[in-house]
């Protein structure tokens, strides 16, 4: 993502992580964002990380029997 304040074009812009749930569609988390003049990329590991927390936070709740109600 661009960011004109920047000034920069593209590589003066951000980068964000989405988490997409494969096991349940409707579950899309906006994990992080960072500019990528701090940050050029993210590692596998840190991706990797970012999906485990993330799916142990659903089932846990989902253990708990408060994952999603209304």
């Amino acid at each position: 993502m661009a960011c004109k304040s920047m000034q920069s074009g593209k590589s003066g812009g951000f980068r964000i992580i989405i988490y997409f749930d494969k096991r349940n569609p409707q579950n899309t988390w906006y994990m992080t964002l960072f500019a990528k003049k701090e940050k050029k990329n993210i590692t596998s590991d840190e991706i990797i990380k970012i999906r485990r927390d993330i799916e142990k936070y659903i089932d846990d709740r989902k253990k708990e029997g408060t994952w999603l109600k209304k």
